[in-house]
């Protein structure tokens, strides 16, 4: 199993100086990706978690200057709040400027009064995000691409510079809903929940074998790290969701991981809390000394 991080660009560790810190100090520890979250305008009752948030992929941008080898990623890009071929264009810079090692994290959202805000339309965004995924993979493989929709056109333009990989960033999809799963099996390359359990994460992935027609999908997931609190410990996103927390002594997170590897799980997004950045990066060092090694090969 591999292991991310994500950065504090948001919360109340955020700062450019901490986000420096932090991609430096994942990839000195072997974290194999580095992750920015994304939020652009929020009512005043999210401003405590997300009032404080930089831009995810501007965000992404910058580490990749100041490192050389971590993957970089969106966990998630909210797509449906944006043009997907302006998205499409900063992805492919920041793929073509690292070398190859971004990753796109997407999801339909959930917050109305954002879409709002932004003049977005929310009751579509999920036939607009199937849509705009097209479209990126179009613009980002199609010598002059080409893509007629309900929501985007465009015919033969040029869009360079392409993304260094070859087919372009992979594609994980973000969300616990039964659409996700769906939207993940037919036009994803991996599932990116947060905080399930082994059981919620083993089940979404049968049904995702059952629809994807024999594509190869990986699974991924995001969960709060919490070593010294207690073991299985769950909370209420702002979303309004049950998430899981992975707690306890470094040995009992051990052995709550391995149910993850069990469940196939293949990349652990590791967040370690909206902390001081002294807390998160004392976190991150105890998780790699201690858990991290037992999953090494």
């Amino acid at each position: 199993m591999k292991f991310g991080l994500v950065l504090p660009s948001y919360g109340i560790a955020a700062s450019k100086q901490s986000i420096i810190e932090a991609a430096k100090l994942a990839e000195k520890l072997d974290y194999d990706s580095i992750w920015s979250t994304d939020h652009i305008l929020l009512p005043e009752e999210y401003a405590r978690t997300y009032g404080r948030i930089y831009d995810a992929l501007t965000t992404l941008a910058f580490v990749a200057g100041v490192t050389e080898e971590v993957k970089l990623g969106t966990s998630i890009l909210v797509l449906p709040m944006r043009n997907p071929i302006g998205v499409a264009k900063q992805v492919a810079t920041i793929d073509s400027l690292s070398g190859g090692r971004m990753i796109l994290g997407i999801g339909a959202g959930w917050l109305e009064e954002e879409f709002s805000f932004l003049n977005a339309e929310f009751h579509k965004r999920g036939t607009y995000m199937n849509e705009a995924i097209k479209a990126l993979r179009v613009l980002w493989t199609d010598a002059r691409p080409s893509f007629h929709g309900s929501y985007i056109n465009f015919s033969n333009p040029v869009f360079e510079p392409k993304p260094k990989q070859k087919n372009g960033p992979p594609i994980w999809i973000g969300g616990n809903s039964a659409a996700a799963i769906g939207r993940a099996a037919k036009l994803g390359d991996g599932w990116h929940p947060v905080g399930l359990t082994p059981d919620q994460l083993k089940s979404g992935k049968e049904k995702i074998r059952e629809l994807a027609g024999g594509r190869s999908v990986s699974l991924t997931c995001r969960m709060t790290i919490d070593l010294g609190r207690k073991a299985g410990f769950a909370y209420k996103s702002a979303s309004g969701e049950r998430r899981n927390i992975i707690g306890g002594s470094p040995t009992q997170a051990i052995n709550m991981i391995e149910a993850y590897e069990k469940a196939d799980v293949e990349h652990m997004i590791c967040y370690f809390g909206d902390k001081t950045k002294k807390e998160i990066f004392k976190a991150a060092k105890l998780f790699s000394k201690e858990v991290k090694p037992s999953f090494e090969t």
